[in-house]
């Protein structure tokens, strides 16, 4: 029951000056039935495991270097090659980390110009009928 817990939070939108949506948040349990919710969840997790796949190193080029870092040099290179290694598996994780928010601040910008469109429509709808 706590995978509900989930929040969907998004900052308002106008139009021309007029508010469309208010600032607010949805909890999944109101958004999503629980077979929806469940293939959320199912997809999310199958990015974040093909995420991790690809930070790892390709295990043609890993069986020699994990030999090597298995064994660290007690000496200040070796620990000093150690650590550089550490850095530059974080500088991937990093890049990843950022082309992810760069990703996610596109889909917020094309959820605010959806729902900026489907304003207009309504009103013109609201508008045709009346």
């Amino acid at each position: 029951d706590e995978m509900y817990d989930y929040q969907h939070t998004w900052t308002p939108v106008s139009d021309s000056g007029c508010p469309v949506l208010n600032a607010g948040s949805d909890f999944a349990r109101d958004l999503l039935s629980d077979d929806n919710f469940k293939e959320v969840l199912n997809g999310r997790y199958h990015d974040l495991y093909n995420l991790a796949l690809e930070l790892q190193v390709s295990l043609e080029n890993a069986t020699v270097q994990e030999n090597e870092t298995n064994i660290v040099d007690p000496s200040l290179t070796g620990i000093a090659k150690w650590v550089e290694e550490i850095i530059q598996r974080l500088k991937i994780i990093e890049n990843e980390i950022r082309d992810l928010k760069h990703d996610i601040q596109g889909l917020r910008y094309y959820e605010h110009r959806l729902i900026t469109e489907l304003h207009h429509k309504v009103n013109y709808l609201t508008n045709y009928n009346v």
